[in-house]
């Protein structure tokens, strides 16, 4: 099996290239490639499907892999992606249930071809259409007030501070947050008009380096979560903060949240969103879900229906 791994050279944990190269060279069909400039990935994606390679790996943070993904968009059939986390964040990686060590993950990821097979699932992805152009996700979408938080978050500080570098970020925007007069519609029902801060639309379960927005998602149910926060006054604000650390946003009565197919989102003044981290503006977009569209590799510890290992854990466990 032919395996091209992209390598983005300023991921977060990258330090560790050389070990890891050096590690590769045992393994004669893997073909590494490293990005340079922004797109590479996406390019090299799309090289490696169009030239018939049944395995892509997107070493980086969540960028990277989002890059990977959409270069593999017209060929989500045909490759099975696997992803190597070296990012600050590296949310997709947690809810694959891939370890944090890279050198443990790429050993895992590169395990003989019969084991391979078994480590695939066929994942759900998002879809979110816009302006004439559209870009896929496995792990969410973000919109309003938190992505622009986010876009003042350098590497440096992520590197350093890891989730608390956004509840800084956040804290110190807050007197001047944007607010929304949104028009939203789910599977197709009526229209709702809902004055929003923030739209947060989830495959995964996880968000900047760890906030568990929705900690009950699945990856393979054919639905995302889609958790809205109402405008509101800075306590409520700061409520809805405060429930977000302990995964609890979506129980806030603050919060719209529902499991959908579909999501239709017109926004005045336009919302700032990113998908997977790329960041976009945008006056409306659509949101679909792809069933069963990807095959990825998953980890060790990865949960297809987090729902039934809350259930099955004793009253009193974390």
């Amino acid at each position: 099996m032919y395996t091209r791994l992209i390598l983005n050279p300023n991921a977060g944990s990258a330090h560790k290239n050389t070990e890891l190269i050096e590690l590769l060279k045992e393994h004669h069909r893997v073909e590494v490639c490293i990005t340079e400039h922004a797109g590479d990935a996406e390019r090299l994606a799309r090289q490696a499907a169009e030239a018939g390679m049944e395995r892509v790996i997107a070493a980086g943070g969540d960028g990277t892999a989002n890059e990977v993904l959409n270069g593999l968009s017209q060929h989500l059939g045909q490759v099975t992606l696997g992803v190597l986390p070296l990012g600050t964040g590296n949310d997709l990686a947690r809810s694959l249930g891939l370890s944090d060590n890279p050198l443990e993950t790429l050993e895992y990821l590169l395990e003989t071809e019969a084991e391979f097979g078994a480590k695939a699932r066929k994942l759900d992805v998002l879809r979110a259409s816009y302006q004439h152009q559209s870009r896929i996700a496995l792990n969410h979408i973000n919109a309003g007030f938190g992505n622009l938080i986010a876009g003042e978050v350098d590497a440096e500080r992520k590197q350093q501070w890891g989730p608390f570098a956004y509840i800084s970020a956040a804290a110190a925007q807050l007197w001047d947050r944007e607010e929304y007069r949104t028009k939203i519609c789910t599977n197709g029902a009526d229209l709702e008009v809902i004055d929003a801060v923030n739209i947060f639309v989830l495959n995964g379960r996880t968000i900047a380096g760890g906030f568990r927005i929705a900690p009950l998602a699945s990856l393979e149910d054919g639905l995302f979560e889609v958790v809205l926060m109402r405008s509101g006054s800075l306590v409520e604000l700061a409520e809805m903060a405060a429930m977000t650390l302990v995964g609890k946003l979506a129980e806030s009565e603050h919060v719209l949240a529902r499991a959908v197919r579909s999501l239709h989102i017109e926004s005045e003044p336009p919302m700032s969103f990113s998908v997977d981290g790329e960041p976009f503006d945008a006056p409306a977009i659509q949101v679909d879900i792809l069933p069963g569209a990807l095959d990825v590799l998953v980890g060790p510890g990865y949960q297809a229906d987090p729902a039934a290992l809350n259930d099955a854990l004793p009253p009193d466990a974390p």
